[in-house]
């Protein structure tokens, strides 16, 4: 399974957050544009894969960060022949 922020009304989405030290800040969906055309050819998105695993008796659950490239900022991913297979 896959998590991923979109983005809220097609601008790109910050989040802030506190870090070690100061507060920070992270562009997490921001939209990729062509030099040539001006415009948007897909948009990425700061993601994060998981899935639970059972190791004995004990349960655990295994984090993957990653990225997630859509067309529209939100909902409709781009092929993945287009990007590449995810491997995990």
């Amino acid at each position: 399974m896959r998590a991923y922020y979109t983005s809220l009304d097609g601008s790109p989405r910050e989040i802030s957050y506190r870090s070690t030290f100061k507060q920070a800040r992270r562009t997490v969906a921001k939209p990729i544009v062509s030099r040539s055309t001006g415009k948007v050819v897909y948009w990425e998105h700061k993601a994060v894969y998981f899935r639970f695993e059972q190791f004995g008796e004990a349960w655990a659950l295994t984090l993957l960060p990653g990225y997630v490239f859509t067309v529209d900022g939100e909902t409709k991913p781009i092929a993945s022949e287009k990007i590449g297979l995810y491997r995990p």
